[in-house]
Formats: structure tokens, sequence, C-alpha cells
């Protein structure tokens, strides 16, 4: 999953591997890779199209997607750059960190090559599909998360507080603000006032934020949100 001269995600060994033992000189990139993995798995998530070992270099298998706005530093720099880093101190308890990824999808839907793309999400609409027809994760169309957890009806979300909860997906849309059945693929989004277009959704965008273009598009929100 390395990704040399390229790209430094959150998941590189560049980056996590020095805090997890994963970026040892003397290791193989693959190597390093696998160690790494070893802290991004999780035993709910579907692994029968992971690639592994060797051929699985220059790619993303783990099980978890990142959320960008609370910094990801990317070399060489995108222009404009990505969120600068935030310490969690100053993050409210309520902004989702990491959660479950759509890995199946992203793998079945063109090869391993494309769960990198879907490994950092920078707004809610990103988690929740987009609301595009044909999801296409090569065009980061499909959901970028997913729900491995209680038959497929639930996520695990890392929180900013260091909690972690389980939701469903209705757990991401306001209150009257419509429905989403994940039964489906694509999904079906629905509100019965405005009709089935996700940008007809009122979700809780602050619970993930939005740094757009060296500003903040959508802030965290610290006063009187509900928790998960």
């Amino acid at each position: 999953m390395s990704v040399p001269n390229v790209l430094s995600f959150w998941w590189s060994p560049g980056l996590i591997g020095n805090e997890v033992g994963g970026n040892n000189p003397s290791n193989s990139s693959n190597l390093n890779d696998q160690t790494v993995l070893k802290y991004l798995y999780c035993p709910s998530a579907d692994h029968t199209l992971d690639i592994t070992g060797a051929i699985g270099l220059n790619n993303y298998w783990g099980d978890y997607t990142y959320n960008g706005n609370i910094g990801n530093i990317q070399i060489p720099a995108t222009s404009p750059p990505s969120a600068p880093v935030q310490k969690t101190s100053g993050i409210p308890g309520n902004v989702i960190l990491a959660t479950d990824i759509d890995k199946a999808y992203a793998e079945g839907g063109g090869g391993n090559s494309n769960q990198w793309r879907i490994s950092v999400f920078a707004e809610m609409n990103y988690l929740l599909g987009n609301h595009w027809a044909t999801w296409a994760p090569a065009s980061q169309q499909c959901p970028f998360m997913w729900f491995p957890h209680s038959k497929g009806t639930q996520a695990n979300v890392l929180c900013a507080d260091g909690h972690i909860a389980q939701v469903s997906p209705n757990n991401f849309v306001m209150p009257g603000g419509g429905s989403i059945n994940i039964t489906a693929i694509p999904w079906v989004y629905n509100n019965p006032s405005t009709g089935s277009a996700f940008s007809s959704f009122t979700t809780k965008d602050y619970l993930v934020g939005y740094w757009k273009n060296g500003a903040w598009a959508t802030y965290w929100n610290k006063y009187g949100q509900p928790l998960f």
C-alpha cells in the first residue's frame, strides 16, 4: 500500500508507520505495509477480495477511512493544500475521526487499485454515496463508508473524544431530514417532503466538517449538537 513519490497518505509507512513500527528501512516496502495493516484490520470487514503479499504493493487494503479534515499530509504538497493537522484537544468530541471503509465495493468495482481513493473522506456526502445512480469507485462516487456490523446494519465510528460508537445510516441524518435504505445497491435516499435526491437531505455535516480551498466551508459545531 506504499505510494512512493506520489501521495503520502495517513496510512502509509512514512506516516502512521512511524508510530507502529512499520517504517523500518531494513524491511521491504511490502513488509512495512503488512506491519501497518495489522493495526487497520477489522474482522467484520469483507476480506474476500483483498490483495495481499507483494502483488498488493502501492495500494491500500485496510479496513478504515479517515477524516481528512483532521489534517492530511500529502507529499508532494497539493494545491490548494489539504487541511492543516489539528490537535484533538481542539476538536469537538462528536467529530468523526475514522469509520469502516466500503472496501468490498471499491475492490469489486475495479480492483484493489481503487481503494486508496476512498481511504480519506472530505465531507458527509463522500461518506454516504454522493447520491449517484451508478457507483463508480474510480470517480469516488460510491459511499466511502460501509456498515458491516450487526448483520450489515451498523458501522463503527471513532470520535475525537476517543469513544467508539456503533451507528446506523440514519444516525447521519438530522431528525426529519430523510432516511437511507442500504438494503439496495445503490442505496435508496428518501425524504417524503422534498423527494429522493441526496441534496434534499439535512445531514449532520458538523460531524465531519469541511476544509476547502484553504478555509472552513463547514465548521465543526461545539455547542449542543448530539453525540453518537
